[in-house]
């Protein structure tokens, strides 16, 4: 293959890759209203953009928030530390995601009682989050790390 030929940086993808949370379920969901629009039904891809979608509605907020903190210290980073660190990142993502949740709960209970009194957020609901973000978090870490290793044995990096 000519080495014009090859477009990406292994570090701009792993960099890149912090992103695939919020941007794969919004591919997938305009996949979805574009198969519709031409009146395709595609078998499965319903509980696929579900799937990818509820991560997003109670975590998009905290994730970026998270890129935010994590993206400038990540760029000072060489490639292999970056694939080191991505493998730590969904259990440092934890609090943030479950404080997230929290002021949702908070705000949502504030709004409330104004219709009917309810309790402050129950703390235990708040940290059954923890699950689900190490089950997205890894299964987001496995497809960068997956994808990266697709892109390199089609000899697209140019490192």
């Amino acid at each position: 293959m000519v080495e014009s030929s090859r477009v990406l940086n292994r570090k701009s993808w792993y960099l890149s890759a912090l992103y695939l949370p919020v941007v794969l379920p919004i591919i997938l969901l305009l996949a979805r209203w574009s198969a519709a629009l031409v009146g395709l039904k595609a078998a499965g891809l319903d509980e696929l953009v579900a799937s990818a979608i509820v991560p997003l509605a109670f975590g998009g907020i905290q994730y970026l928030v998270f890129c935010l903190l994590v993206g400038p210290w990540l760029r000072k980073k060489t490639t292999r530390e970056i694939q080191l660190i991505s493998w730590i990142l969904p259990p440092l993502f934890i609090p943030i995601c479950c404080a997230g949740i929290f002021i949702y709960s908070l705000t949502i209970s504030y709004l409330q009682r104004a219709w009917r009194p309810v309790g402050a957020p129950d703390l235990r609901f708040v940290l059954s989050f923890w699950q689900p973000v190490i089950y997205v978090g890894y299964a987001y870490v496995l497809l960068a790390h997956a994808l990266a290793f697709a892109l390199g044995s089609m000899r697209l990096f140019r490192d």
